[in-house]
């Protein structure tokens, strides 16, 4: 019985490191785009992307950037 319950702990440890590193891992993904893409310079919405998919006016840079 002991084992048992040893082994189902190590099984629900590594199954909860697992999806730990792999939201860990799309966070990173997603601040990668975020610099790709987020505030530059755009004329329209087909110049943006995700995860900044909108062009508008940014009054103190007196432009239209990517939000």
């Amino acid at each position: 019985m002991r084992a048992t319950t040893l082994f189902l702990v190590a099984i629900s440890l590594l199954v909860t490191a697992q999806l730990v590193w792999t939201c860990w891992r799309g966070n990173d993904g997603y601040y990668i785009e975020a610099n790709k893409y987020c505030n530059k310079p755009c004329s329209s919405k087909n110049d943006c992307g995700w995860p900044c998919p909108y062009c508008k006016w940014n009054g103190y840079q007196k432009g239209k950037r990517c939000e």
